[in-house]
């Protein structure tokens, strides 16, 4: 059984969606507890001026398959973003920036593994370091592609990389961080 786009359907039990709530509701505590400040209404308002606010948001139990499926935790910050906005759904912001819902949120491995064209990314797919990165955007038509780091338990740093062919670099500690990289047109959002 697939769902959208050809994406498998994962069945989710009760006891699982009840169990994946419970650490979604850690999470989320533990953000709180650490006080983090995240611009998630100037990013829907630029998205609104550039008319590219085109995601839906993502249900808690689409939120908690992609937890399952993939053996990690989402952060607060990504939590709130894919609730609220998901992504630029397939479209390009004026920047050219284009951020991925979480129905294409794949592992650089699963994203690179059949590409074509330049910048040549399969150097990248025998990089230990960035085997648990995830994809979540890119920019001018993957010149350059942002990746974060997803672990199986919660973590106070989900470290967001940008990636350019075989080059790759750490350029916030959070989605959180990352976003005020990109609302001010950070020179660190191009290598």
């Amino acid at each position: 059984m697939t769902g959208t786009k050809g994406t498998p359907q994962i069945k989710v039990s009760e006891a699982t969606i009840k169990v994946q709530s419970q650490r979604l509701d850690m999470t989320n505590k533990a953000f709180n507890r650490a006080g983090n400040m995240f611009k998630l209404k100037e990013l829907r308002e630029k998205w609104r001026i550039e008319n590219a606010l085109y995601g839906s948001a993502a249900d808690t139990k689409c939120l908690l398959s992609f937890q399952e499926r993939n053996k990690v935790i989402i952060s607060k910050d990504l939590i709130e973003y894919f609730k609220s906005l998901n992504g630029t759904g397939g479209e390009y912001t004026n920047e050219l920036y284009e951020f991925y819902s979480i129905d294409r949120i794949v592992k650089v491995k699963d994203e690179f593994k059949n590409w074509e064209g330049i910048p040549d990314y399969k150097g990248l797919l025998a990089i230990n370091d960035i085997s648990e990165l995830y994809v979540f955007a890119n920019f001018t038509f993957n010149l350059f592609v942002y990746a974060i780091k997803l672990y199986p338990d919660f973590s106070d740093e989900n470290e967001v990389y940008i990636l350019c062919g075989e080059k790759y670099q750490k350029i916030a500690n959070s989605f959180s961080e990352f976003v005020e990289l990109y609302l001010s047109d950070s020179k660190e959002l191009k290598l």
